[in-house]
């Protein structure tokens, strides 16, 4: 009893402590930012940066900004402005028009001459986005894009990651997070921050978009292969109508041949076909003849007779004559006979 009396004493000291010393008195404008702060002595801006330490109020570096505070307005989040400057967090901005400095929701932050891309202040000068017009730029969110793909269009150009892109400006459609194309190139995400191409064989043909990693036109099917691979691949079609989605992207059918993953599965019966888990990713899939894991035939497994367990993972199936229970150790599944 007496450790936890010591404890709790010290514990009220050192809050005690820290909450005198604290530097800070209220929020410049909470609606706007929690960066900014009042001094306790009404002084002073203070901006709240993060600081190791114990978790807790006092958790924070508080600098000095160099404002008037008279005149002290927050912008948005990390900017601000007095009647000399504007400011990022703690830093002059040295290089943007006073006059016409704005910053809205979106994260577009521009005056009459640039546009600057946001966070990337060096020394007092923030980083202006190269090619950029500031009449006409906006980002664009009518796709649920990746957090790396920040995609922004101004009257003649295409950024991502507010870079400018080499592409046809008229025909340029972001058609999934995946998959983007002009009358020129199809386009795919190639991991981070970066884009790569092949030849648009279908001009300014319609496409569909069957999945987010998955498009077409009446002539070609573009696969997006995984980031890592970073790749699409083009299927030829013959028979626009003979198109067939079984799960998600993993399985699929064009003319007479099923695909795992864009890989064609040599002997698969169409008809018959179908996915394990109809709707969702499936690894698992079966037609009359055969089980199928990742595109593989499962040997002697029993089509007409093959139950799953109801895991998504299935780490257990059995037939009739045999059963197959995922190993961990050895990463695949270890066949049984009853």
């Amino acid at each position: 009893m007496k450790q936890c009396t010591l404890s709790c004493l010290l514990m009220l000291g050192l809050l005690n402590l820290f909450s005198c010393s604290s530097p800070q008195g209220k929020l410049v404008d909470k609606e706007k930012s929690l960066f900014f702060y009042y001094a306790k002595d009404g002084k002073r801006i203070l901006y709240r940066r993060e600081a190791t330490g114990i978790q807790g109020t006092w958790d924070y570096q508080w600098i000095n900004v160099p404002a008037e505070v008279e005149s002290f307005k927050v912008i948005l989040k990390g900017f601000g402005k007095d009647k000399y400057h504007v400011f990022y967090l703690d830093q002059i901005l040295r290089n943007v028009d006073y006059a016409t400095f704005t910053v809205d929701q979106s994260g577009l932050v521009k005056d009459k001459n640039q546009v600057y891309q946001k966070n990337e202040v060096y020394n007092g000068v923030i980083k202006i986005i190269a090619g950029a017009d500031a009449k006409s730029f906006q980002y664009i969110n009518n796709l649920k894009l990746l957090v790396d793909q920040k995609w922004a269009k101004d009257s003649g150009h295409y950024f991502m990651q507010d870079s400018l892109l080499n592409v046809d400006y008229d025909s340029f459609t972001l058609l999934t997070p995946y998959i983007f194309k002009d009358k020129n190139y199809i386009y795919f995400y190639a991991g981070y921050r970066k884009l790569g191409q092949i030849k648009n064989e279908d001009g300014l043909s319609t496409f569909t978009v069957l999945d987010k990693h998955i498009a077409r036109t009446d002539h070609h099917l573009y696969y997006h292969q995984y980031v890592g691979k970073s790749n699409i691949i083009a299927i030829s079609i013959k028979q626009p109508n003979s198109i067939k989605m079984y799960s998600y992207r993993d399985y699929f059918s064009v003319d007479d041949q099923v695909y795992y993953r864009s890989k064609p599965i040599e002997g698969a019966n169409v008809n018959t076909f179908e996915a394990i888990d109809k709707g969702n990713a499936s690894i698992f899939a079966k037609d009359k003849n055969n089980i199928y894991r990742a595109g593989k035939i499962v040997p002697n497994a029993n089509p007409k007779t093959i139950k799953f367990d109801d895991l998504g993972f299935h780490q257990y199936f059995e037939d009739d004559n045999y059963t197959w229970q995922y190993d961990q150790n050895k990463s695949e599944y270890v066949r049984s006979k009853k």
